[in-house]
């Protein structure tokens, strides 16, 4: 490190380093150059262009009517009114927000509680304070993660949004349970709560979900393709079992789960021991090794559970008892009808055995089902329409905002009151000494 800084403090190499500063800068002009040239002509295609049939990557919208912009899964430059037009309905859990809201506006009193809070300010991502566990390097767990990933995903929507964001503070919890009488941004919330005041935002899985060796969840869609072609993207030739992995942890809806699939000639459901490397080892499957069975069973955890998503990403009939929380996709999610993406049943699962029975006597069913599902998690998970769904939230979450003077932005020196997302990813902390 020392021969490094005596190479540009030596008098005899000042001219050299200031060839290399020179070098540097106009690598880094022409780099910038050809992202922004790239950006453009990507931007003016995607947008001008007619979809490709032919693609894989074409989709329809439930209606059946092909969708007549050049858009694919990846495209995360579309304007309001262009994801309004390419993802119907999936906005609906935020009109319900607004509505459970009954015309009253959010005030700064009671946006002052959550693991995150911050703002945006002129397109600009800052953070002002967090719950000082999240952070700690000796206490890193989950939820570190969890709100990393979600500014992530916050902070992708922002900058890739070809219209202006408005300016809006929030508070956000990645806690699996927040109570529902607190205004926050949340992974989920309990249906029987007609009085929530938690709004629901894509989970922190559409960034990654490393803990799990899930990883990102490009990654996981493509592992999930790779897998279901080589079935031919059918059902038909995959394990026909139905697999589960997970922990108990003392929930009934659990517990029932394996008392009725014990002994069942169709079962592959299984607990897993945290704890116990061995069973980890033996029995610990990744999410594209779900993709070879041909039944996916998805259960709740504490609160909601966020496999979900990756389960219906398979050629595969996903198998799901009724649900009491909801994600801000569950929406859309069909168990009768032409547009059937998966399988329900009772919350015991005592119908479980009856369900699957019918699968197996029904084959085409089965496929219609799968590949229903693998056509609405391609389209409706897709990081386009997850973007999509964040640039709406955050407008209409600045809309739903006190017009007052409560919200801070800027110091009175005219300097942000916060901390931007760049150097708070880095130091994870909102205010550090210097070296």
């Amino acid at each position: 490190m020392d021969r490094f800084k005596d190479q540009y403090s030596n008098p005899n190499n000042r001219l050299w380093a200031g060839g290399r500063r020179k070098v540097f800068l106009a690598s880094a002009a022409a780099l910038f150059i050809i992202i922004a040239s790239v950006a453009i002509f990507s931007h003016s295609k995607t947008i001008d262009t007619v979809i490709d049939t032919t693609k894989i990557a074409q989709q329809v919208k439930p209606d059946g009517e092909p969708v007549k912009m050049a858009l694919d899964a990846n495209n995360l430059l579309m304007t309001d009114a262009q994801c309004v037009e390419a993802f119907p309905n999936l906005f609906d859990e935020i009109d319900k927000a607004v509505a459970r809201r009954n015309g009253k506006k959010i005030s700064p009193v009671e946006l002052s509680k959550g693991q995150v809070l911050g703002f945006v300010y002129n397109q600009q991502l800052y953070i002002y304070d967090h719950e000082p566990r999240l952070y700690l390097p000796e206490e890193k767990n989950h939820f570190y993660s969890r709100s990393m990933a979600q500014l992530h995903n916050l902070h992708r929507a922002i900058l890739t949004s070809p219209e202006p964001i408005p300016n809006f503070h929030f508070a956000f919890n990645t806690e699996d349970k927040v109570a529902q009488d607190m205004v926050s941004w949340s992974l989920a919330y309990n249906l029987n709560d007609k009085e929530t005041k938690l709004w629901p935002m894509p989970d922190f899985g559409f960034w990654s979900w490393p803990e799990t060796h899930v990883n990102s969840y490009a990654t996981v869609r493509l592992r999930a393709d790779a897998v279901d072609k080589k079935y031919g993207m059918k059902v038909a030739g995959k394990k026909p079992k139905a697999i589960w992995r997970g922990n108990v942890m003392g929930l009934q809806v659990r517990k029932d789960l394996l008392k009725y699939a014990e002994g069942k000639p169709w079962s592959d459901i299984k607990v897993l021991d945290w704890r116990n490397k061995k069973t980890i080892k033996t029995e610990l499957l990744s999410m594209s090794d779900h993709c070879k069975y041909q039944y996916l069973i998805h259960t709740e955890g504490h609160t909601y559970s966020g496999r979900l998503k990756y389960l219906l990403q398979c050629n595969s009939v996903t198998i799901i008892h009724k649900m009491e929380w909801q994600q801000h996709f569950h929406n859309l999610l069909k168990h009768e009808g032409p547009d059937q993406n998966y399988v329900q049943v009772e919350r015991d699962w005592s119908d479980l055995d009856e369900k699957i029975k019918m699968l197996e006597a029904n084959p085409e069913l089965k496929e219609k089902i799968a590949k229903n599902a693998k056509k609405f998690a391609g389209w409706y998970l897709s990081p386009a329409a997850t973007n999509c769904y964040w640039r709406r939230f955050m407008r209409t979450w600045a809309a739903t905002l006190e017009e007052t003077k409560g919200w801070k932005f800027l110091n009175k020196d005219g300097t942000p009151a916060g901390t931007d997302i760049e150097s708070f990813v880095l130091m994870q902390k909102v205010d550090w000494d210097p070296y």
